[in-house]
């Protein structure tokens, strides 16, 4: 496998970047056509489809370019990036990758790629553009696989393919997704070891087909001779199982009489037993029925005595009753003709303290003017005092006895 290279091409006219995007050589991937710019203006200008198209308006970038016909088309328009909207293959062999056991081994690998939107394609021919993008592949991807290879032994190298091809696609998807190019797929399309080497392995191989056939030949001896020692055992299962017939046949035929005799016993036996079951069940029923006559003439004389002791016991606790409902009754009376005689007595006790009540405020009072008065003099021996205002007033009516106030005294 050669190795494929990404790059662009300058070109007249935009229609020219179709014949342009296909002329590339063997493995050149014409990714980005740039048109030429006209030096004055277009009258008739040609757009043509199926490409990103990107243009620039004095210098500075304007988006997309819808194709078709452009009249009169001024130079300072001018179709800046043509990229191509088709899936790229690209080959990206490896050569010469150690395993972990330093065996070295070729790698071919094969990926597709593309510029899926217009925006994608601003991002690509702005940021990356197909030389760098043809050299960020290379190294990527031999990158990826170089470290692949190295993690395991060349016994296992043909075994991981599949799991070569999705490490290294997840490598590249993140690297070069932001810069507008968009991973398809992923295969290793060839492994190759060394020469020495995958001739030691054909020789293995063959010789585990030699041990494949060798085994498969001892296997088909072994399953005849189990089918010849199956016949054998066949055949004398069927003579054993015809003496045995004969056998059980012979022991049936001696059991059958023995049984007979046998039979005729037990049954001689079962009949003696019978009868003796039956004369015990009637001697039982008799005794049973002669049992219940007496339980019940016992069970009316005792119900008879049972209820004329309770009749007596009735009576002799309602003369009982009779006589404390009696004796609670006049109990209740004298403590009712107590309860009034307390009632009086509470009564004229009453109106004695009532009265007592008056006396006790007028010797209250009594009192009362008896400290007014002797606050007063106290006051009086002392000097002279003036008190005015609300709070002297106030002070004043506290201190003067009732009989003063009446006649406005201070």
């Amino acid at each position: 496998m050669q190795h494929s290279y990404c790059t662009q091409k300058r070109i007249g006219y935009p229609t020219e970047a179709a014949r342009a995007f296909n002329s590339g050589a063997a493995m050149e991937i014409v990714l980005v056509c740039i048109p030429r710019a006209a030096k004055m203006f277009h009258f008739f200008y040609t757009v043509p489809d199926g490409f990103w198209i990107l243009h620039n308006v004095w210098g500075s970038s304007a988006g997309e370019l819808s194709a078709g016909l452009k009249m009169f088309f001024p130079a300072y328009k001018n179709i800046s990036y043509m990229v191509t909207k088709q899936t790229v293959t690209y080959n990206a062999p490896t050569r010469q990758c150690p395993t972990a056991d330093n065996i070295m081994v070729d790698i071919d690998l094969s990926l597709t790629f593309s510029i899926p939107t217009i925006e994608d394609a601003h991002t690509f021919v702005y940021e990356m553009g197909a030389v760098r993008l043809d050299k960020f592949i290379g190294a990527q991807s031999e990158e990826a696989i170089r470290g692949l290879v190295y993690s395991v032994t060349h016994d296992h190298v043909h075994d991981l393919r599949e799991e070569f091809a999705t490490d290294v696609l997840d490598t590249l998807r993140a690297k070069c997704g932001p810069y507008g190019v968009k991973i398809g797929t992923v295969k290793i399309t060839d492994v190759k070891l060394p020469r020495v080497l995958m001739e030691k392995f054909e020789n293995t191989t063959s010789f585990k087909t030699k041990i494949q056939e060798q085994r498969k030949k001892h296997e088909n001896t072994i399953r005849v001779l189990k089918d010849h020692a199956q016949q054998d055992l066949q055949e004398l299962i069927k003579t054993n199982g015809r003496l045995k017939q004969d056998l059980d046949k012979q022991i049936e035929r001696f059991n059958t009489a023995e049984k007979v005799e046998h039979l005729l016993d037990e049954k001689g036996k079962a009949t003696v037993k019978i009868l003796t079951a039956t004369n015990k069940r009637e001697v039982s029923v008799k005794k049973a029925q002669g049992d219940l006559v007496e339980a019940k003439l016992t069970a009316t004389r005792t119900g008879e005595e049972l209820r004329k002791l309770t009749g007596i016991d009735c009576a002799e606790k309602m003369i009982e009753a009779a006589n404390y409902a009696d004796v609670t009754v006049l109990d209740s009376q004298g403590n009712l003709f107590q309860s009034e005689k307390a009632a009086a007595t509470d009564i004229v006790n009453a109106e004695a303290e009532a009265i007592k009540s008056k006396e006790l405020v007028e010797k209250r009072e009594f009192d009362l003017a008896k400290e007014q008065m002797g606050f007063l003099s106290d006051i009086g021996s002392s000097g002279r005092k003036f008190i005015t205002g609300e709070h002297g007033k106030r002070i004043m009516a506290e201190c003067v006895p009732k009989p003063f106030k009446k006649m406005g005294g201070r």
